[in-house]
């Protein structure tokens, strides 16, 4: 199991949330954190990312070029 620190003020987001800021699908998220690219913290039925892990895979993932 992996541990993660949370910031006490750190923004959660759903994982609907998550896909209009990353302009994914909420299929695409929930792909993320089963890859373990992102992590996210279930609550009962409801998904969490914090804003670290959404910065972290903005940074990480290569720009979209359309060919």
């Amino acid at each position: 199991m992996t541990t993660m620190i949370i910031e006490p003020k750190e923004r959660l987001y759903t994982v609907d949330s998550a896909a209009k800021r990353l302009d994914v699908t909420k299929g695409r998220v929930h792909q993320l954190v089963i890859e373990k690219r992102i992590s996210a913290i279930k609550v009962g039925k409801v998904l969490l990312i914090p804003e670290s892990q959404i910065l972290k895979y903005e940074n990480e993932r290569r720009p979209y070029t359309k060919s």
